[in-house]
């Protein structure tokens, strides 16, 4: 686990974890202890954390100041906007939300991630380059 390598190493990290919401507390602390900070909800691809234990999820890790960071399309973000907004922690929305920047910036998911970083409950890492648009920019 790069964790595990960077603490023999000395090396200081911080990162993002998938883990189950059984995952027990002792092991939580232990990752803490080696720089975790977030708990990562991947719902672009199969295989990610169960979006039913999002909650549960929020309020187990919302004291050790860690925040959720959603790997997520567009549209799935919409459909989750509304629960991410009564989230008791920060939330990151991860590549922008993998949004077209060719449609513009007045489509919906865009708007649901605006939403959030106005109300001061979410922020956005960068998109990697294949997501961006390669004609022009969003808006000038």
């Amino acid at each position: 686990m790069q964790l595990e390598g960077a603490a023999q190493v000395g090396i200081p990290v911080r990162a993002v974890i998938v883990a189950p919401y059984q995952t027990p507390d002792r092991e939580l602390t232990r990752l803490h202890e080696q720089g975790a900070r977030g708990l990562r909800f991947i719902l672009a691809h199969p295989g990610g954390l169960p979006l039913s234990d999002l909650e549960r999820c929020a309020d187990r890790i919302k004291d050790m100041g860690w925040h959720i960071q959603f790997l997520a399309r567009g549209a799935q973000l919409l459909e989750i906007a509304p629960r991410i907004e009564k989230l008791p922690c920060p939330a990151v929305v991860d590549h922008m939300g993998m949004i077209r920047p060719a449609d513009g910036i007045a489509q919906p998911a865009f708007q649901a991630v605006l939403r959030l970083m106005r109300l001061g409950i979410g922020s956005s890492s960068p998109a990697p380059t294949a997501c961006r648009s390669s004609s022009r920019p969003i808006a000038t």
